[in-house]
């Protein structure tokens, strides 16, 4: 008897919280990076020509704007007067488009890629926030992180990297087949990545950085946090 009231609950739960979700197309030209500022959620997957559409809240949706400004595609709030529902939940987007060259992600978004590609590279959270990329192609990748931050990119091949984080984030990159990278992490953070030829390693705070392969590694400085180079 207790399972079927929990199930029920449950059931009334899921259904008061879709009942009153809504969708919305999003009229997109060619662009080549994204901007998310705020608790957004954002799938990008990867098709020739741009496409989206975001779901949610009726109230949260009409407070959405996801325009492009220049190359980029930015997604944030816009007031209206309107109040959201309590307990609505972020706003998901799903966007499809050629593979971007550029994400950044401020205060609390989540962003999911199939691919990123180019032949720069620029991944940036700022604040609260995670990006999870499955594959990163290109000349050079430049990730930077500032706060309780998460970047996992869990496949590619680039030639140069270099991985920059601030604060106790995680920079999970040890899928991705680097030629050179260098490392700079100041504070309690965690970044591992892969490189072929050579490593070069900046930690200033208690974190640890991890590089596996067998580059040629050349640590400038060195805290108390761990350091290990050369991992197979």
């Amino acid at each position: 008897m207790l399972t079927r009231s929990l199930s029920a609950a449950l059931l009334c739960a899921l259904l008061s919280g879709t009942a009153g979700a809504a969708e919305r197309r999003i009229d997109l030209s060619s662009f080549e990076a994204l901007r998310v500022e705020g608790a957004f959620i954002v799938h990008l997957t990867i098709a020739p020509s741009p496409r989206g559409v975001m779901t949610g809240d009726p109230a949260a949706l009409r407070q959405t704007e996801a325009a492009i400004s220049g190359r980029t595609l930015v997604v944030r709030t816009v007031r209206d007067g309107a109040p959201r529902r309590e307990g609505s939940g972020p706003v998901e987007l799903t966007i499809a488009a050629p593979p971007l060259s550029g994400i950044t992600v401020i205060s609390g978004a989540l962003v999911t890629a199939q691919a990123v590609r180019g032949t720069t590279i620029t991944l940036a959270i700022n604040g609260p926030g995670e990006i999870r990329i499955d594959r990163a192609d290109g000349e050079q990748l430049t990730a930077t992180s500032l706060g309780a931050t998460k970047l996992t990119i869990a496949g590619g091949r680039v030639g140069k990297a270099r991985l920059t984080a601030n604060g106790p984030g995680v920079t999970a990159a040890a899928g991705l087949d680097t030629g050179e990278v260098t490392i700079a992490l100041d504070g309690a953070g965690d970044i591992s990545a892969h490189a072929r030829y050579g490593a070069t390693i900046t930690n200033n705070g208690l974190g640890r950085i991890t590089v596996e392969g067998s580059p040629k590694c050349r640590i400038l400085q060195q805290g108390s946090g761990q350091i290990r180079c050369g991992v197979r």
